[in-house]
């Protein structure tokens, strides 16, 4: 009993002096003897009403004092409990309430001091949503009429923008208790309020827009078309709950012919990619080996041609077979070889082009060396019969050698250097040589690799006087097609986009 008689006397010390009414916001106290999992505090909601554990609930509070609300619990609990004891004190809130809703983070009831605007309500309620609706905000205030003492509600519509842009203190109006803050979605025809341009336009990015604009208006928009704009196939993408959509539209026709199907409408959301006028493609790298000033692998544009090529090399050296160079090219799709003899003394006398032909990426070109040109072998091969082998492609010293007749391919491999990181040891070409002529006629495919794990020399092919031997290159996508081919998927370019910006969904 002096427990229950010290608990009464704190709980008077809570009464205010008056007779006090809960109202929102208010904070209330509820101790029931001898049940603390139905005590505690708990806040009266923008609906006036307060919710405790079961079998109690939510009980409606407003307007009602401590005593009522004690006996209203009281009432509940004797269903349950025997003779309970409810005690109830009420401590008013600070500041007043007012309720956000509609497109905040956290729409609740918020209490706010004197003074507070809408957009620190806002803040309070965690802030706007992606979707957001901040033109249109409603503010809902409830007064009470002096006169007929009755409710007057008042709507007032606010668009907050012009409080961030032009700092409109009106579109921030300062708030009363009781007010009701509604921020509205943005309806589907104004989620999405940009046009998204990328590619070759002066001004790249996300501009905001009122409305669909058409194809010409837009790329004004974003600066217009920039110097090496391609508007042949300027694409229009267009993200819905179906997938991506992609119009290609060729803008030139618009622009020299007023075509105007090729002026289609954009509409917000959409994404714009003008691409850019295709450059002239990379030089590529082809092999000069032989007769040359300066043997080695030399970088040629596009439409080069042989005596570019050797050119680049340095010119012909001395003892040089110009009439019968040769020239291997690789066909990538397939790793066929193809070998091609060119007249270069006959193209300078015609100039026909078809005696000088256009290179290809890969192409390895052999300059020979002269049969009639005298070569004094060294002092130990003096009275050893020799032959003179042409070697080629993926070797570190490519060059025609006087080698041993007994020598062998890895022999001759060895004399040149050995073969590159790049060497496609299992597809080497050996080309006879018809006898007392310059011109190339048979050749054999060997896999030398194959040798060089059994470790069965005698599987080495034979090589004679004239023979060229040419190891290729590894068959690899050049970085150039890469580039192409990976730039093509324009498609998956754009996903990534929607993605990032939260358009897909």
């Amino acid at each position: 009993m002096i427990e229950l008689a010290i608990l009464l006397l704190m709980m008077i010390q809570f009464q205010p002096t008056e007779e006090y009414v809960a109202k929102k916001g208010d904070t209330v106290m509820i101790t029931v003897w001898e049940r603390e999992s139905l005590s505690g505090t708990v806040f009266v909601d923008s609906n006036g009403n307060i919710t405790l554990p079961m079998p109690i609930g939510s009980v409606q509070v407003v307007g009602k004092t401590a005593n009522q609300i004690s006996q209203i619990l009281t009432d509940r609990l004797k269903e349950y409990l025997i003779n309970p004891s409810v005690f109830v004190s009420l401590s008013p809130s600070e500041g007043f309430n007012v309720h956000v809703l509609g497109e905040v983070l956290s729409p609740n009831f918020v209490k706010v001091p004197e003074g507070t605007t809408v957009q620190e309500a806002i803040a309070r309620a965690g802030g706007f949503t992606k979707l957001s609706n901040t033109k249109r905000i409603r503010l809902i205030r409830t007064e009470e009429d002096i006169i007929t003492k009755t409710e007057k509600k008042t709507e007032i519509l606010i668009d907050f923008d012009r409080f961030i842009e032009n700092n409109e203190l009106s579109s921030n109006p300062v708030l009363k208790t009781n007010d009701v803050i509604i921020v509205p979605r943005l309806s589907k025809t104004s989620e999405y309020n940009y046009i998204a341009f990328f590619g070759a336009v002066n001004s790249q990015g996300i501009k905001e827009v009122e409305k669909p604009l058409s194809l010409v208006r837009a790329i004004a928009l974003a600066g217009g078309l920039s110097n090496t704009s391609s508007a042949k196939d300027i694409y229009i993408l267009s993200a819905s709950d179906e997938g991506i959509s992609r119009k290609s539209v060729n803008f030139e026709k618009f622009l020299n012919d007023g075509d105007l199907s090729s002026n289609p409408i954009v509409n917000l959301g959409d994404m714009v990619f003008v691409p850019t006028k295709p450059e002239d493609e990379p030089p590529f790298m082809v092999s000069v080996s032989g007769q040359v000033t300066k043997p080695g692998k030399y970088a040629v544009k596009k439409g080069s041609r042989v005596l570019d090529a050797i050119y680049e090399a340095g010119g012909f050296a001395d003892d040089a077979v110009i009439d019968s160079i040769n020239v291997v090219r690789i066909d990538p799709n397939n790793s066929t070889t193809t070998q091609n003899t060119v007249n270069i003394k006959n193209y300078l006398s015609t100039n026909d082009l078809n005696l000088n032909p256009i290179l290809m990426e890969g192409d390895n070109i052999f300059v020979p060396l002269s049969k009639n040109t005298k070569i004094i072998p060294p002092i130990h091969q003096a009275f050893l019969s020799t032959m003179s082998i042409d070697i080629m492609g993926e070797v570190a010293k490519p060059g025609t050698y006087q080698v041993s007749t007994s020598c062998n391919l890895l022999d001759i491999i060895k004399i040149a250097g050995g073969y590159t990181s790049n060497a496609d040891i299992k597809k080497i070409i050996i080309v006879s040589n018809k006898t007392n002529s310059d011109v190339y006629k048979q050749s054999q495919n060997f896999n030398l690799q194959k040798v060089l794990k059994s470790g069965d020399i005698k599987d080495l092919p034979e090589l004679s006087m004239g023979d060229m031997v040419f190891i290729p290159q590894r068959s690899s996508e050049s970085v150039w097609r890469t580039i192409v081919r990976t730039s093509s998927e324009i498609s998956t370019i754009f996903t990534v986009f929607y993605i990032i910006i939260g358009r897909w969904r």
